[in-house]
Protein backbone atom coordinates (compact mmCIF):
# COMPACT_ATOMS: atom_id res chain seq x y z
CA UNK A 1 0.00 0.00 0.00
CA UNK A 2 1.33 3.26 -1.01
CA UNK A 3 0.15 6.62 0.14
CA UNK A 4 0.45 10.55 -1.92
CA UNK A 5 0.49 13.64 0.06
CA UNK A 6 -1.43 16.58 -1.57
CA UNK A 7 -0.54 19.96 -0.20
CA UNK A 8 -1.66 23.25 -1.04
CA UNK A 9 -3.32 26.24 0.34
CA UNK A 10 -1.45 25.37 4.03
CA UNK A 11 -3.47 21.88 4.38
CA UNK A 12 -1.74 18.83 4.53
CA UNK A 13 -3.91 15.84 3.26
CA UNK A 14 -3.09 12.04 3.10
CA UNK A 15 -4.95 9.78 0.42
CA UNK A 16 -4.09 5.96 -0.11
CA UNK A 17 -4.22 4.93 -3.78
CA UNK A 18 -1.97 3.15 -6.27
CA UNK A 19 1.27 4.46 -7.31
CA UNK A 20 -0.56 4.07 -11.44
CA UNK A 21 0.54 6.92 -13.29
CA UNK A 22 -2.23 9.25 -14.49
CA UNK A 23 -2.66 8.93 -18.14
CA UNK A 24 -1.66 12.29 -20.09
CA UNK A 25 -4.88 13.54 -22.25
CA UNK A 26 -5.46 13.14 -25.76
CA UNK A 27 -4.03 15.97 -28.06
CA UNK A 28 -5.48 16.38 -31.23
CA UNK A 29 -3.06 16.91 -34.09
CA UNK A 30 -5.18 20.02 -35.67
CA UNK A 31 -1.43 20.22 -38.18
CA UNK A 32 -3.03 17.51 -40.59
CA UNK A 33 -4.53 18.72 -43.55
CA UNK A 34 -8.16 17.44 -44.32
CA UNK A 35 -8.63 15.13 -47.45
CA UNK A 36 -10.29 17.23 -50.42
CA UNK A 37 -12.41 14.96 -52.30
CA UNK A 38 -12.24 16.11 -56.44
CA UNK A 39 -14.65 15.41 -58.67
CA UNK A 40 -12.86 13.64 -61.17
CA UNK A 41 -12.60 10.14 -59.72
CA UNK A 42 -8.43 9.55 -61.46
CA UNK A 43 -7.52 13.04 -59.54
CA UNK A 44 -8.54 11.17 -56.18
CA UNK A 45 -7.23 7.73 -57.15
CA UNK A 46 -3.84 9.50 -58.03
CA UNK A 47 -3.81 12.30 -56.06
CA UNK A 48 -4.02 16.15 -57.63
CA UNK A 49 0.06 16.27 -58.03
CA UNK A 50 0.15 13.14 -60.05
CA UNK A 51 -2.92 13.45 -61.82
CA UNK A 52 -1.43 17.37 -63.06
CA UNK A 53 1.45 15.40 -64.21
CA UNK A 54 -0.26 12.24 -66.32
CA UNK A 55 -2.40 14.91 -67.74
CA UNK A 56 0.16 17.16 -68.13
CA UNK A 57 -1.47 20.45 -66.42
CA UNK A 58 -1.04 22.49 -63.30
CA UNK A 59 -3.03 24.84 -61.23
CA UNK A 60 -4.36 28.05 -62.90
CA UNK A 61 -2.92 31.30 -61.38
CA UNK A 62 -6.00 34.06 -61.47
CA UNK A 63 -4.70 37.42 -62.84
CA UNK A 64 -5.63 40.61 -60.52
CA UNK A 65 -8.09 41.59 -62.86
CA UNK A 66 -10.50 38.95 -64.62
CA UNK A 67 -9.28 38.70 -68.30
CA UNK A 68 -11.33 36.80 -71.34
CA UNK A 69 -8.45 35.06 -72.98
CA UNK A 70 -8.55 33.77 -76.56
CA UNK A 71 -9.41 30.32 -75.12
CA UNK A 72 -12.42 31.56 -73.00
CA UNK A 73 -13.52 33.66 -75.93
CA UNK A 74 -13.35 30.57 -78.20
CA UNK A 75 -14.59 28.63 -75.84
CA UNK A 76 -18.32 30.42 -75.12
CA UNK A 77 -18.80 31.51 -78.77
CA UNK A 78 -18.32 27.51 -79.34
CA UNK A 79 -20.94 26.83 -76.59
CA UNK A 80 -23.13 29.63 -77.67
CA UNK A 81 -23.30 28.43 -81.30
CA UNK A 82 -23.88 25.05 -80.49
CA UNK A 83 -25.88 24.47 -77.89
CA UNK A 84 -27.63 28.14 -77.34
CA UNK A 85 -28.86 28.47 -73.67
CA UNK A 86 -28.72 25.93 -71.01
CA UNK A 87 -27.32 25.04 -67.52
CA UNK A 88 -24.44 22.61 -67.43
CA UNK A 89 -26.15 20.85 -64.45
CA UNK A 90 -28.42 19.23 -67.02
CA UNK A 91 -26.63 19.62 -69.91
CA UNK A 92 -24.52 16.73 -68.72
CA UNK A 93 -27.88 15.29 -68.51
CA UNK A 94 -28.66 15.50 -72.16
CA UNK A 95 -28.35 11.67 -74.23
CA UNK A 96 -26.99 13.72 -77.25
CA UNK A 97 -24.31 16.04 -75.22
CA UNK A 98 -21.48 13.95 -75.13
CA UNK A 99 -21.45 13.37 -79.03
CA UNK A 100 -21.97 16.84 -79.39
CA UNK A 101 -19.27 17.57 -77.24
CA UNK A 102 -16.63 15.19 -78.98
CA UNK A 103 -17.92 16.56 -82.49
CA UNK A 104 -18.03 20.21 -81.58
CA UNK A 105 -15.49 20.78 -79.05
CA UNK A 106 -12.72 18.18 -80.20
CA UNK A 107 -13.36 17.36 -83.80
CA UNK A 108 -14.02 21.13 -84.63
CA UNK A 109 -11.82 22.52 -87.38
CA UNK A 110 -12.71 25.80 -86.27
CA UNK A 111 -12.32 25.40 -82.56
CA UNK A 112 -9.25 24.20 -80.29
CA UNK A 113 -7.25 25.43 -77.06
CA UNK A 114 -4.06 25.46 -75.73
CA UNK A 115 -4.45 21.97 -73.78
CA UNK A 116 -5.66 20.81 -77.66
CA UNK A 117 -2.96 21.84 -79.16
CA UNK A 118 -0.10 21.28 -76.89
CA UNK A 119 -0.48 17.97 -74.74
CA UNK A 120 -2.18 15.78 -77.62
CA UNK A 121 -0.03 13.10 -79.14
CA UNK A 122 1.66 13.84 -82.79
CA UNK A 123 -0.98 11.14 -84.39
CA UNK A 124 -3.50 13.32 -82.46
CA UNK A 125 -5.46 10.65 -80.31
CA UNK A 126 -6.95 11.65 -77.23
CA UNK A 127 -7.41 8.81 -74.42
CA UNK A 128 -10.16 8.51 -72.11
CA UNK A 129 -8.69 10.76 -69.24
CA UNK A 130 -7.75 13.60 -71.70
CA UNK A 131 -11.52 13.42 -72.87
CA UNK A 132 -13.06 13.53 -69.72
CA UNK A 133 -10.83 16.41 -68.06
CA UNK A 134 -11.74 18.61 -71.20
CA UNK A 135 -15.22 17.74 -70.94
CA UNK A 136 -14.81 18.65 -67.14
CA UNK A 137 -13.17 21.87 -67.92
CA UNK A 138 -15.74 22.82 -70.44
CA UNK A 139 -18.56 22.55 -68.15
CA UNK A 140 -17.02 21.80 -65.12
CA UNK A 141 -18.96 18.71 -63.84
CA UNK A 142 -17.34 15.15 -64.48
CA UNK A 143 -18.96 12.16 -66.86
CA UNK A 144 -17.34 9.00 -68.08
CA UNK A 145 -16.18 8.55 -71.44
CA UNK A 146 -15.79 4.83 -70.59
CA UNK A 147 -16.05 4.17 -74.55
CA UNK A 148 -12.91 5.40 -75.22
CA UNK A 149 -11.75 3.28 -72.55
CA UNK A 150 -9.27 0.77 -75.39
CA UNK A 151 -10.12 2.50 -78.44
CA UNK A 152 -9.11 6.12 -78.35
CA UNK A 153 -10.43 9.43 -80.29
CA UNK A 154 -8.88 10.63 -83.70
CA UNK A 155 -9.44 14.28 -83.31
CA UNK A 156 -7.55 14.93 -86.70
CA UNK A 157 -11.02 13.33 -88.25
CA UNK A 158 -12.59 17.24 -87.97
CA UNK A 159 -14.95 19.02 -89.49
CA UNK A 160 -17.15 22.43 -89.21
CA UNK A 161 -20.28 24.19 -89.58
CA UNK A 162 -21.27 26.96 -91.85
CA UNK A 163 -21.94 29.64 -89.27
CA UNK A 164 -19.83 31.29 -86.73
CA UNK A 165 -20.11 32.82 -83.46
CA UNK A 166 -18.03 35.91 -82.18
CA UNK A 167 -17.73 37.85 -78.92
CA UNK A 168 -18.31 41.95 -80.17
CA UNK A 169 -17.91 43.43 -77.00
CA UNK A 170 -18.33 42.49 -73.38
CA UNK A 171 -18.59 43.21 -69.82
CA UNK A 172 -17.70 41.44 -66.96
CA UNK A 173 -19.25 41.17 -62.72
CA UNK A 174 -16.29 39.04 -61.48
CA UNK A 175 -17.45 38.02 -57.64
CA UNK A 176 -15.44 35.43 -55.53
CA UNK A 177 -16.09 32.67 -57.35
CA UNK A 178 -18.36 33.21 -60.05
CA UNK A 179 -17.56 35.85 -62.98
CA UNK A 180 -20.85 37.04 -64.93
CA UNK A 181 -20.09 38.03 -68.75
CA UNK A 182 -22.65 39.88 -70.47
CA UNK A 183 -21.66 40.11 -74.40
CA UNK A 184 -22.64 41.07 -77.50
CA UNK A 185 -22.27 37.88 -80.21
CA UNK A 186 -22.49 38.52 -84.04
CA UNK A 187 -23.31 35.37 -86.45
CA UNK A 188 -22.53 34.94 -90.03
CA UNK A 189 -21.76 32.29 -92.19
CA UNK A 190 -18.12 31.83 -92.61
CA UNK A 191 -15.86 34.72 -91.46
CA UNK A 192 -17.36 38.30 -92.57
CA UNK A 193 -17.39 41.78 -90.46
CA UNK A 194 -21.15 41.90 -91.16
CA UNK A 195 -23.29 39.90 -89.14
CA UNK A 196 -26.10 38.38 -90.23
CA UNK A 197 -27.67 38.23 -86.34
CA UNK A 198 -26.61 39.42 -83.22
CA UNK A 199 -27.76 38.17 -79.42
CA UNK A 200 -26.92 39.95 -76.02
CA UNK A 201 -25.61 36.85 -74.03
CA UNK A 202 -25.37 36.02 -70.51
CA UNK A 203 -22.52 33.81 -69.32
CA UNK A 204 -21.89 32.96 -65.45
CA UNK A 205 -18.30 31.27 -65.31
CA UNK A 206 -16.95 29.03 -62.12
CA UNK A 207 -13.33 29.68 -61.20
CA UNK A 208 -11.99 25.94 -61.37
CA UNK A 209 -8.63 25.81 -60.83
CA UNK A 210 -7.75 22.79 -62.92
CA UNK A 211 -9.33 23.86 -65.60
CA UNK A 212 -7.36 23.87 -68.89
CA UNK A 213 -9.94 26.96 -70.45
CA UNK A 214 -7.61 29.26 -68.09
CA UNK A 215 -9.25 28.80 -64.92
CA UNK A 216 -13.09 28.31 -66.01
CA UNK A 217 -15.97 26.85 -66.30
CA UNK A 218 -19.48 27.53 -67.99
CA UNK A 219 -22.10 27.00 -65.34
CA UNK A 220 -24.74 28.47 -67.32
CA UNK A 221 -25.85 30.99 -70.94
CA UNK A 222 -28.87 32.54 -71.80
CA UNK A 223 -29.22 34.60 -74.60
CA UNK A 224 -31.71 37.41 -76.34
CA UNK A 225 -31.59 38.02 -79.79
CA UNK A 226 -31.24 41.89 -80.77
CA UNK A 227 -31.27 41.62 -84.26
CA UNK A 228 -32.15 44.50 -86.75
CA UNK A 229 -34.39 43.38 -89.31
CA UNK A 230 -35.56 44.83 -92.57
CA UNK A 231 -39.28 45.82 -92.23
CA UNK A 232 -41.48 44.06 -95.08
CA UNK A 233 -42.17 46.35 -98.24
CA UNK A 234 -44.53 44.33 -99.89
CA UNK A 235 -42.43 43.93 -102.96
CA UNK A 236 -41.31 40.61 -104.73
CA UNK A 237 -37.93 39.32 -104.29
CA UNK A 238 -35.63 36.25 -105.34
CA UNK A 239 -33.65 34.15 -103.65
CA UNK A 240 -31.38 31.44 -105.92
CA UNK A 241 -30.76 28.28 -104.37
CA UNK A 242 -29.66 24.94 -105.11
CA UNK A 243 -32.85 22.04 -104.86
CA UNK A 244 -31.68 19.17 -101.46
CA UNK A 245 -34.94 17.77 -100.68
CA UNK A 246 -38.74 17.27 -100.95
CA UNK A 247 -41.05 16.71 -97.48
CA UNK A 248 -43.92 14.62 -99.10
CA UNK A 249 -45.96 15.08 -96.23
CA UNK A 250 -45.59 18.71 -95.19
CA UNK A 251 -44.99 19.94 -98.49
CA UNK A 252 -42.02 21.53 -98.01
CA UNK A 253 -38.84 21.94 -100.61
CA UNK A 254 -35.60 22.53 -99.18
CA UNK A 255 -32.83 24.24 -100.69
CA UNK A 256 -29.14 25.29 -100.42
CA UNK A 257 -28.81 28.90 -100.29
CA UNK A 258 -26.54 30.29 -103.20
CA UNK A 259 -27.03 34.41 -103.11
CA UNK A 260 -29.30 37.04 -104.37
CA UNK A 261 -30.79 39.75 -106.30
CA UNK A 262 -30.80 42.27 -103.83
CA UNK A 263 -30.70 43.36 -99.89
CA UNK A 264 -32.66 41.52 -98.54
CA UNK A 265 -32.08 38.62 -99.97
CA UNK A 266 -29.04 38.48 -98.06
CA UNK A 267 -26.82 35.73 -96.60
CA UNK A 268 -28.03 38.05 -93.47
CA UNK A 269 -31.87 36.88 -93.78
CA UNK A 270 -31.36 33.66 -95.22
CA UNK A 271 -29.67 30.51 -93.48
CA UNK A 272 -27.38 28.23 -95.18
CA UNK A 273 -30.67 26.07 -96.16
CA UNK A 274 -33.86 27.41 -96.22
CA UNK A 275 -37.79 25.98 -96.65
CA UNK A 276 -40.01 26.57 -99.41
CA UNK A 277 -43.63 26.33 -98.47
CA UNK A 278 -45.49 24.81 -101.60
CA UNK A 279 -48.76 24.10 -99.67
CA UNK A 280 -50.18 26.69 -101.92
CA UNK A 281 -48.98 26.06 -104.89
CA UNK A 282 -48.04 21.79 -105.37
CA UNK A 283 -47.55 22.53 -108.62
CA UNK A 284 -44.03 23.48 -108.00
CA UNK A 285 -42.62 20.24 -107.25
CA UNK A 286 -43.80 18.60 -110.23
CA UNK A 287 -41.76 21.55 -112.00
CA UNK A 288 -38.88 20.74 -109.70
CA UNK A 289 -38.89 16.86 -110.14
CA UNK A 290 -38.97 17.07 -113.43
CA UNK A 291 -35.90 19.38 -113.87
CA UNK A 292 -34.09 16.86 -110.62
CA UNK A 293 -34.95 14.31 -113.38
CA UNK A 294 -33.44 15.49 -116.60
CA UNK A 295 -29.27 15.22 -116.96
CA UNK A 296 -28.74 18.54 -117.04
CA UNK A 297 -27.83 20.48 -113.33
CA UNK A 298 -30.46 23.45 -112.47
CA UNK A 299 -30.12 26.40 -110.01
CA UNK A 300 -33.55 27.68 -108.98
CA UNK A 301 -34.61 31.18 -108.40
CA UNK A 302 -37.40 31.22 -105.73
CA UNK A 303 -40.22 34.39 -105.95
CA UNK A 304 -42.09 36.04 -103.03
CA UNK A 305 -43.61 38.71 -101.63
CA UNK A 306 -42.00 40.25 -98.71
CA UNK A 307 -44.68 40.80 -96.24
CA UNK A 308 -46.41 39.86 -93.06
CA UNK A 309 -46.79 36.24 -94.56
CA UNK A 310 -42.74 36.20 -95.20
CA UNK A 311 -41.02 37.67 -92.35
CA UNK A 312 -37.04 37.90 -91.99
CA UNK A 313 -35.32 36.72 -91.53
CA UNK A 314 -36.73 33.88 -93.72
CA UNK A 315 -36.56 30.21 -92.38
CA UNK A 316 -39.62 29.89 -94.59
CA UNK A 317 -41.11 31.28 -97.46
CA UNK A 318 -44.45 31.16 -99.25
CA UNK A 319 -43.18 31.46 -102.97
CA UNK A 320 -45.11 33.27 -105.92
CA UNK A 321 -43.02 31.72 -108.25
CA UNK A 322 -40.13 29.49 -109.65
CA UNK A 323 -37.42 29.27 -112.51
CA UNK A 324 -35.09 27.07 -113.56
CA UNK A 325 -31.31 28.19 -114.58
CA UNK A 326 -29.44 25.35 -116.46
CA UNK A 327 -25.62 25.67 -115.10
Amino acid sequence: MASMILTGCGNTTELEGTTEPVPEPEVQNTSEEETITYDIPLMNELGIDAYCEKLGIKEYEYPSEFELTEDLKNTIETAFLYEGEFISDDLINDTEWKSTFVDRFLQNSWYSNDYLANNISDDCLMDKDQIEYVQYSTTGKYISFDEYATDKLDISHASSGFNTATIIDYEADDQDDTVTIIANIGVCEGIKEDYDSTYEVSVILLKNPYSCIDGYSIDSLSYKETTSYQEPDGKEHWVFGDFVDYNEEQQYLEFEYSYADDEINSERNFSHFFTVDISEHPEFYDFVKEHEDSDTYYNYEIAFIFDENNPAPFDMIKPTGIDAISL
